[in-house]
């Protein structure tokens, strides 16, 4: 199969993930006259899209030949999930107490 019809699969397969992304962000950047909610929507969206990118590397993995990405295949997927949902808001709110958000 040509390599530009398995990125459109992988584009077409995504695409809701995709909108779940846009729509994590969104409602964690408009949330703006209540602040304190916007860093946990953004963390879901930070998690998504680390979701998405690992998801992108296995097809890397799948269209080089390179076994090295299968390693993000079951292993680390979960750990680094609930790091990026820990590290995300707290980075968030962090930047909203000392107004840099």
């Amino acid at each position: 199969m040509p390599v530009y019809l398995q990125v459109l699969g992988f584009l077409n397969a995504n695409l809701g993930l995709l909108i779940l992304i846009a729509v994590f962000f969104l409602i964690g950047a408009l949330v703006v006259p209540l602040n304190l909610p916007a860093p946990i929507f953004s963390a879901l969206g930070a998690v998504f899209l680390v979701i998405f990118l690992v998801r992108l590397l296995l097809l890397i993995g799948t269209i080089t030949d390179t076994g090295f990405f299968s390693l993000f295949d079951r292993a680390l997927t979960l750990p680094v999930y609930l790091f990026v949902f820990i590290i995300a808001p707290v980075a968030g709110y962090i930047g909203l107490f000392t107004g840099r958000a």
